[in-house]
């Protein structure tokens, strides 16, 4: 967003993409301190995760995200590709 062409063409040859994949958070693991340091969660939100997740509720998949009350569909689309749903 707002990169015009000639812009993107001055530094481009000084940008490296870098196309690692993002380090994954167990979801049904992580600690409240860890997951409120994510960008895309509020400390509200990594609170009500963990509280839910300590009620004995795990997550297997992202929908069962929306449970959470704090969690809109727009901030689960964006975290998403950072979370893992392993539950072992």
């Amino acid at each position: 967003y707002g990169f015009t062409l000639e812009l993107y063409q001055k530094i481009s040859p000084y940008v490296v993409f870098d196309e690692m994949e993002p380090r994954k958070m167990k979801i049904n693991e992580i600690s409240l301190k860890e997951l409120s340091r994510h960008p895309y969660l509020d400390y509200y939100q990594a609170r009500d995760i963990v509280d839910f997740r300590n009620r004995g509720h795990l997550f297997l998949e992202p929908s069962d995200l929306l449970a959470i009350p704090t969690m809109d569909t727009s901030t689960l689309q964006r975290i998403i590709p950072y979370l893992d749903f392993d539950a072992q």
